[in-house]
């Protein structure tokens, strides 16, 4: 793993972010990919929290990585690495932690009213809020612009899941 990470290191740009631009999230993986590392979403997942730590940069998906294998520290509820997978105009990733084993992950109120939306990148100061917040419209401070105000446009955005820890 070191050999794989000292590979990324001496190609990723801290001054342009090349590697975790907007729009390129799974541009690292892929990368790591061609190093011969192994192609699962765990491994991603944790690429991509030590790249974020390491160079002090990341969007949504570094943030929600942090945060997921922080989360795993510290609870044994389910924990969710989501992805909107309907976004021809955006991306965005997050954690959903305590959704319902064998819940429709395209529909919010299937998830669970104790499930809770994780997302450190959202308004850029994160944001932690039940499912059932959501549902009812108590969730405040939304960010509009990545189409998460509600749960018709969090619908909408086809959420999926990337990685389940049980």
């Amino acid at each position: 793993m070191d050999q794989i990470f000292t590979e990324i290191r001496g190609r990723f740009d801290p001054k342009t972010g090349t590697l975790l631009q907007r729009g390129a999230k799974s541009q690292m993986f892929w990368q790591m990919v061609k190093l011969g590392y192994p192609q699962d979403m765990y491994t991603d997942i944790q690429a991509r929290a030590w790249a974020a730590k390491m160079y002090q940069v990341g969007n949504c998906g570094e943030q929600a990585a942090i945060a997921f294998l922080f989360l795993e520290t510290i609870t044994s509820a389910p924990l969710d690495y989501m992805e909107f997978g309907n976004t021809p105009t955006y991306d965005h990733d997050w954690v959903v932690i305590g959704r319902v084993s064998g819940s429709d992950p395209y529909k919010v109120r299937t998830w669970g009213a104790e499930a809770v939306w994780c997302d450190p990148w959202q308004l850029r100061e994160g944001r932690v809020y039940s499912i059932d917040d959501l549902i009812k419209k108590k969730a405040t401070n939304l960010d509009s612009a990545f189409k998460l105000s509600s749960e018709e446009l969090v619908n909408a955005g086809l959420p999926n899941v990337l990685y389940r820890r049980h």
